[in-house]
């Protein structure tokens, strides 16, 4: 089972900056997954919220800035021990990815990430999984690039019921998608089964407790994201 870290290592480090992303792999991780939200000049930026005030203390939305004005930002404002560094576009990803570590991009908006998305992979496809919860944005993807590797995020505190199961296997075989993400709380060992039986690749979100950890990897997950890759990485080579 593949271990994943969720932002970067950001129990460790600002989530989604260059310092956490080195640390994650630093800790052993095997990827990163982290969120894209479009600038204003189109090019990507890794970030969760739609605006900057939580990690950045600042309010202006992702759409309003270009990929100068992010300059101005500090990403690790929360942490004053730590250098000032700005927001990472998706390219300044890319480059500090070493060749051997999975990415996991998912796209927080719509369809228009598509195009900017593939300009930046430049035909990139290997250990890269393109993640989104609407169904609309991994269509577009699907029509723009076919062998491009897609997962449909879904969220789940609690275990799905058999029909809500049902139509996520449809949707997913309808949409051409490789996998399911799932929120890790909802997961069981009859779903695991059902979605692997429909050949899916399975991922679950978010996992930092090694037991929990433990379990999933015996019901055969194919990766997990965390926010303490080192822990859990840990935790699996000792079980």
């Amino acid at each position: 089972m593949r271990v994943i870290a969720h932002r970067g290592a950001a129990a460790d480090f600002p989530e989604q900056t260059a310092a956490a992303l080195r640390e994650a792999w630093r800790q052993g991780a095997d990827g990163v997954e982290v969120d894209l939200r479009r600038l204003a000049d189109g090019r990507l930026l890794l970030q969760h919220d739609s605006d900057l005030r939580r990690c950045c203390g600042d309010r202006r939305r992702v759409a309003r800035l270009d990929s100068a004005s992010r300059l101005t930002l500090n990403a690790c404002l929360r942490r004053p021990d730590l250098p000032p560094e700005p927001p990472l576009l998706l390219d300044e990803l890319l480059t500090l990815c070493p060749a051997d570590s999975w990415l996991l991009l998912e796209l927080k908006e719509g369809p228009e990430q598509v195009e900017p998305l593939l300009e930046a992979l430049a035909g990139r496809c290997q250990l890269v999984r393109v993640l989104a919860f609407r169904r609309e944005t991994l269509l577009e993807a699907r029509r723009q690039a076919p062998a491009l590797p897609l997962l449909w995020l879904r969220a789940a505190s609690r275990p799905p019921a058999p029909r809500t199961l049902a139509g996520w296997l449809r949707g997913a075989e309808a949409a051409g998608v490789h996998g399911l993400d799932l929120e890790q709380a909802g997961l069981t060992s009859e779903l695991c089964r059902a979605v692997r039986g429909a050949g899916l690749e399975l991922g679950a979100w978010t996992v930092d407790e090694p037991a929990r950890a433990r379990q999933l990897r015996a019901w055969d997950v194919d990766w997990l994201t965390s926010n303490r890759p080192g822990l859990i990485r840990q935790a699996l080579a000792q079980a």
